[in-house]
């Protein structure tokens, strides 16, 4: 019985200790420096994005205009989220400031008087008390946090639509082809070329306002020497597709399988065009965001959502092309080219006239 008290009075002693280092805990907490830290973080994740979009902008990209919207969206909501994260957290700290001293004293005082056993009820109360209040510290960030979130979490997808651009346009500068100069790139995906004569290719689907382009860039192997287990591999990147937009007559998008889904995008296209009629891609992202893009490059209402601010000055696009209306040739008649296409083919002697850039 003896070793059973003494065994209370020290958990009892562990408690009080436990309630004391926690009150100090809670004292610290009324900074609400978590909260604050956050919008410190935004603020310069807002500014790195800045110099991101002018980067991209200088880089050529003329596509998203929301993104100089979506800036300055953030740019006018930060002094107004600061000013009252500020106001709110002095509030907090004010309401709940009182109590952690009181619980900071009454453990002190509790301390002095010895004999953990008589003071049981007494420290089981101020347990109950801490609980409360770490529960009403928890909800006051939450309440923090709600107000943080509005500027916080867009300006972090900001930030993460302009990484993905400038992958797109990382891919573009290392492809094995370079774009027309009244070209302007538009996206990239990772794929696969399901159908592709002689078998699937892996690579990359780059979308221009005026072409589609599928790249293979993939390891494959030369040469297996099975005695030695190991193979000889090269790297092969090479334009597998390049087609004007307007010779892509259609394009599908659906899923394969239960569980984990295939992307899959289906191209058919019109007789002009070199590649097979009809063209499937496992895509990595979303198939129908894919599809949705290229109707609207096909549509032409993909130029609602062209930037209208400044071009680089080695920027062409939006000066308009020329081509001859006779063949220079035979003197037939040419038709003129659809979007995108370079070179007009004399349907009568065969013979081909570029299509060039006008004077603007």
């Amino acid at each position: 019985m003896a070793q059973q008290q003494r065994d209370r009075a020290e958990e009892l002693k562990d408690k009080l200790e436990d309630i004391q280092r926690d009150a100090g805990e809670l004292t610290g907490r009324l900074s609400f420096r978590e909260q604050q830290e956050r919008i410190n973080i935004g603020e310069r994740h807002l500014t790195e994005a800045r110099d991101q979009l002018a980067r991209l902008r200088g880089r050529g990209y003329r596509w998203r205009p929301d993104l100089e919207e979506k800036q300055g969206k953030a740019d006018k909501l930060l002094p107004g989220i600061r000013k009252e994260l500020l106001g709110a957290s002095e509030r907090a700290a004010r309401d709940l400031r009182p109590r952690i001293d009181e619980l900071v004293r009454e453990v002190r005082e509790i301390a002095k008087r010895g004999s953990p056993l008589k003071q049981e009820p007494a420290i089981r109360a101020l347990d109950g008390e801490k609980d409360g209040l770490d529960r009403a510290l928890d909800e006051a960030e939450g309440k923090l946090k709600a107000l943080v979130d509005p500027f916080k979490l867009p300006v972090e997808q900001l930030q993460a639509a302009l990484k993905d651009l400038h992958w797109t346009l990382d891919q573009f500068e290392a492809a094995s082809f370079k774009v027309q100069p009244e070209e302007s790139p538009l996206a990239v995906a990772s794929a696969t070329w399901e159908d592709a004569p002689g078998g699937p290719q892996k690579g990359l689907m780059l979308l221009t306002d005026h072409r589609v382009r599928f790249e293979q860039k993939e390891e494959v192997t030369t040469k297996t020497t099975f005695f030695f287990f190991s193979a000889e591999k090269k790297l092969v990147q090479e334009l597998r597709i390049d087609e004007p937009v307007g010779h892509l007559a259609a394009s599908d998008d659906s899923t394969r399988g239960w569980v984990m889904k295939d992307q899959l995008l289906t191209f058919g296209w019109a007789a002009a065009a070199k590649c097979p009629k009809k063209t499937t891609f496992k895509v990595e992202g979303d198939a129908k965001s894919w599809d949705e893009v290229v109707e609207s490059l096909r549509s032409g209402d993909l130029e609602r959502h062209r930037y209208q601010g400044a071009l680089p000055e080695t920027d062409a696009v939006g000066i308009p092309v020329e081509w001859p209306e006779k063949c220079q040739t035979c003197g037939a008649g040419l038709t003129p080219p659809v979007k995108g296409q370079g070179v007009l083919t004399c349907g009568y002697c065969g013979q081909n006239h570029d299509v060039k850039l006008g004077t603007g």
